[in-house]
């Protein structure tokens, strides 16, 4: 099953706010309704998601590609994804992936949003390792209950 990592944000993960990430394209392939693990700086685990929609784009030093149309450092489009991903702006999250992965041409990346899973009994959301998964298929959660509940 899917993990993802964090090393800024963290506030936002646990408040449960951040339900988006842009990352490199994984070895295996996420796909909507994959259960996502989320995790800060890969040790302590935040939470329990399930990848409610993927679309690829393109960042570059002058903007981002996304549905095949550009949309440049002011733009709305930018500034509303910078937000979801927890920026101040667009601008602000260019510079931060021009520092990352040197932005001087287009490079892939991939959007994940996901939904917090929850408690299927208290619907408190799950952020622990204690839980007890009630119902899976293929690698799907379909049931949980938190470590309260169980």
């Amino acid at each position: 099953m899917p993990s993802i990592s964090f090393s800024m944000f963290k506030e936002k993960l646990l408040d449960g706010t951040k339900t988006q990430a842009i990352k490199r394209h994984g070895k295996k392939p996420r796909k909507v309704g994959d259960t996502l693990y989320i995790f800060w700086k890969q040790r302590e685990k935040v939470g329990t998601g399930k990848v409610t929609d993927l679309f690829d784009i393109k960042i570059s030093e002058e903007g981002i590609i996304m549905n095949d149309q550009f949309y440049d450092k002011d733009s709305k489009e930018l500034n509303d994804l910078a937000n979801r991903e927890g920026f101040g702006s667009g601008i602000e999250l260019l510079n931060w992936f021009d520092s990352m992965y040197e932005l001087s041409s287009n490079q892939n990346f991939q959007v994940i949003r996901w939904e917090w899973l929850g408690c299927d009994f208290c619907e408190n959301r799950i952020t622990d390792k204690n839980y007890h998964i009630l119902e899976e298929k293929d690698g799907v959660i379909l049931r949980i209950l938190c470590s309260n509940c169980k």
